[in-house]
């Protein structure tokens, strides 16, 4: 940026203010256009200015009249009017045009009666409300089925207190605003969300930390009450894109009955009509004697109306000056205070679209007037489609921490972040194949993987997101190589990766629709045909490396198998195996231990190896993994505070309500000689990293204390006892601080000082 287009922009920036500060005392109601990732992101300096810039010439569409042929300034445009006069309200629309930005507070239309007299304005709204009452179309025909009912006039037959709760739950919430009031269930804080808490601002932005403890702004409703009528919002939340084909708004892919009760609770307080008033619209449109229709075709096609909004047999033909032939800087542009148009900018959004008009060096790395990268295109997709709402992609965006407590699981089973959160796409494009993404994106039926997740993906505009699943491969850089490539011939390998499932995998995942009772994480069957061979040999091998804060253990740590008795405990055809394995998954079956397990007792009897269960138990709490030994020696540890909580004699556990009943309260041990160990305050505060098993089923358990890692092995010992080898790495005072704790929780303990910076503890607990 020159030095003269710096003090340009300050020039402006005060005589603006003063436009802005002598308008606010006039109109007190108005207020700027709402772009939600320029809000979130470009107010706040965390995308380049310039990029904001563009970002608002597409959702202003500014270049439906200013053409341009830059792919990154391609225009919104507005919502499809050819079924005006079904769907709005006469008196809203008259309203809308008198004042869109009062009526409809961050709306993205401008005023573009701005320019005439109070007269003109006057008759031009009463015309338009005329013409457009005229444009009639019936209803889309809804297609009942088995698991979609359809009652008549099911628009008025909806229940406020169920739409309350799905609005709140279903996705409503990732843009718009959620009732200060309503009850979710409290979700255990992340530690990020904790240390949030902690910082003051300068903390914050000094750990780049500003974005993630900001509060997210909302998009607004608007009037609902007076825009629609019941049976209107019902079919306009059934598919948003009918209407609204940018897609900004997306489909939820709710039931008719959803809609009517997400549009009850919506217009709660608005009398139910048993007709919509489009027949009365159409009978007073038959007597047009004052010629209004017709006038008011024709200020629709002057005011340039048509030019963002379709209505049949109209073309637009009043285009006006060029983007690139635009002098912003005239008082009669629509940057100006002059203009015949007026958006109401703001001073930050006027310095961000002159950022982007004056950008004659870089444009996101690009000449300008060069065609967009792939990065270009992606960062702009999921700008305009507020994909950012709910996915974090390269540190930027992701449910906003004041929103997280709406995002549940369908049991409400707290199973951390990465069981409520939408996931990150922080390199979607090596993970998954565009085949499967384009299905995602499409919406079809059989893509939904996270049934335990109550939000939902939504179904963007096809055109919007058609090419993103390529550009996603591009950006990050995906591995085409095929299985064979990347896992060798694995053909035969198959059973002994059913056999590989068996030990680990079933514990959380289903397999083609099959699973333990209680089981709620994704169903890995098929997976072949939704993540590329390399993506998936990666992490298997390594979880954490691609994502972090997964919940999926390391099985071959070190890149080691901890099963030498299956294929030699060789790491890389185990992992072939594996997906071998979930290629044929439907002609081999499910895993042999989730029949087993379906058919037998529900008391855990452990016998060659230890067994492992997540569950709410009494004494540990709801983040307990219970441990049980075929010695009788059992013992649980809390995730949530990383202790080792209880250990007990005799019977394990009965699985029956973790399995079934997820509501239930927490379960007691089935045997005796409850043993309760101390955990002291040092050791409280800690972030659970997750736990490895070895090639005898033990656990290690791993965690954080103030920057030590700690790995905490615990096993059951011959005897009455268990044994605890605990290594810490870190700071050295720190660790020696932490390790004279651990010591002091038996006499038996022995401490090992292996280096400055690691120390071993072994502690041995009899009772």
């Amino acid at each position: 940026m020159t030095d003269f287009y710096r003090a340009a922009i300050g020039v402006g920036c005060f005589l603006l203010l003063s436009a802005a500060s002598i308008r606010g005392a006039e109109d007190t109601a108005s207020t700027e256009p709402f772009v939600a990732a320029f809000d979130r992101f470009g107010r706040h300096g965390e995308i380049d200015e310039a990029v904001a810039g563009e970002l608002l010439i597409s959702e202003l569409s500014c270049t439906v009249c200013h053409r341009s042929t830059d792919a990154g300034l391609a225009a919104k445009r507005g919502p499809k009017l050819d079924s005006a006069g079904t769907r709005l309200s006469s008196s809203w629309i008259a309203t809308y045009l008198a004042a869109p930005h009062t009526a409809k507070p961050g709306t993205t239309m401008p005023d573009v009666m701005r320019s005439l007299s109070q007269e003109d304005k006057a008759t031009s709204i009463q015309a338009l409300v005329a013409f457009l009452s005229t444009q009639i179309q019936a209803y889309p025909a809804l297609k009942a089925g088995g698991a979609n009912p359809l009652q008549h006039d099911f628009w008025n037959k909806g229940d406020g207190e169920r739409g309350r709760k799905l609005y709140h739950e279903v996705g409503c919430v990732a843009c718009h605003d959620p009732d200060s009031d309503y009850d979710v269930t409290a979700a255990s804080e992340s530690p990020l969300d904790r240390m949030l808490e902690e910082l003051d601002p300068d903390e914050l932005a000094d750990l780049g930390l500003s974005g993630a403890a900001r509060r997210v702004a909302s998009v607004p409703h608007g009037d609902l009450k007076e825009k629609y009528t019941r049976q209107a919002l019902a079919y306009f939340l059934i598919d948003p894109l009918v209407t609204r084909p940018s897609g900004r708004m997306p489909n939820l892919k709710l039931t008719p009955d959803e809609a009517a009760d997400i549009a009850e609770y919506l217009l709660d307080g608005v009398p139910k009509e048993m007709r919509s008033d489009a027949a009365e619209k159409r009978d007073a449109a038959k007597n047009d004697s004052a010629g209004l229709v017709t006038a008011g075709k024709m200020w629709f096609v002057s005011l340039r109306c048509i030019n963002c909004h379709d209505v049949p047999g109209i073309k637009a033909t009043h285009p006006a000056k060029p983007l690139d032939e635009l002098n912003w800087q005239s008082p009669g542009s629509c940057l100006g205070d002059n203009g015949a148009t007026e958006f109401r900018l703001d001073v930050q959004q006027r310095v961000a679209i002159i950022a982007r008009l004056s950008d004659s060096g870089n444009r996101r790395g690009n000449n300008v007037g060069s065609e967009p990268s792939a990065t270009d295109d992606v960062s702009r997709v999921m700008f305009q489609n507020n994909c950012y709402a709910c996915h974090e992609r390269d540190g930027l965006g992701g449910v906003g921490r004041f929103r997280k407590p709406y995002f549940e699981t369908v049991s409400k089973v707290d199973l951390g972040d990465e069981g409520r959160l939408p996931p990150p796409l922080t390199g979607i494009g090596f993970k998954a194949t565009p085949a499967w993404l384009e299905r995602v994106f499409k919406g079809d039926a059989d893509v939904t993987l996270r049934r335990h997740m109550t939000i939902r993906m939504p179904v963007f505009s096809r055109t919007s997101v058609a090419n993103l699943p390529i550009q996603l491969a591009l950006v990050d850089q995906a591995d085409d190589a095929d299985e064979t490539e990347v896992l060798g011939n694995a053909s035969d390998l198959a059973i002994d990766g059913k056999r590989l499932m068996d030990i680990g995998c079933i514990q959380c995942h289903a397999f083609d629709g099959e699973a333990l009772p209680g089981v709620i994480g994704i169903d890995i069957s098929g997976i072949a045909t939704r993540v590329r061979p390399r993506w998936f040999h990666d992490f298997v091998m390594n979880p954490i490396a691609l994502k972090a804060r997964t919940r999926m253990p390391t099985f071959f740590p070190d890149g080691k198998s901890q099963h030498p008795g299956i294929l030699n405990g060789d790491a890389e055809r185990q992992i072939a195996a594996m997906w071998s394995y979930l290629v044929n998954s439907k002609k081999l079956g499910a895993p042999d231990k989730i029949a087993e397990a379906l058919a037998q007792d529900f008391e855990l009897i452990p016998t060659d190896q230890p067994i492992i269960l997540r569950t709410f138990l009494n004494g540990v709490g709801t983040h307990a993994i219970a441990v049980g030994n075929p010695n009788g020696m059992h013992f649980a540890f809390d995730a949530k505070s990383c202790r080792l909580a209880i250990a007990w004699k005799g019977k394990f556990l009965d699985a029956r309500s973790t399995w079934y009943e997820r509501m239930a309260p927490s379960i007691d041990p089935l045997g005796d000689s409850l043993f309760t160990f101390d955990h002291p305050s040092e050791l409280a505060d800690a972030t659970f990293r997750g736990y490895r098993l070895d090639a005898s089923g033990v656990p290690t358990f791993d965690y954080l204390i103030d920057k030590v890692s700690i790995s905490d092995r615990i096993e059951a010992i011959t005897g009455n006892g268990l044994k605890r080898v605990v290594d810490l790495s870190g700071e050295s005072s720190t660790v020696a601080a932490l390790a004279k704790t651990l010591a002091r929780l038996s006499v038996t303990a022995k401490l090992d000082v292996l280096t400055p910076t690691q120390t071993q503890v072994t502690v041995t607990y009899q009772w």
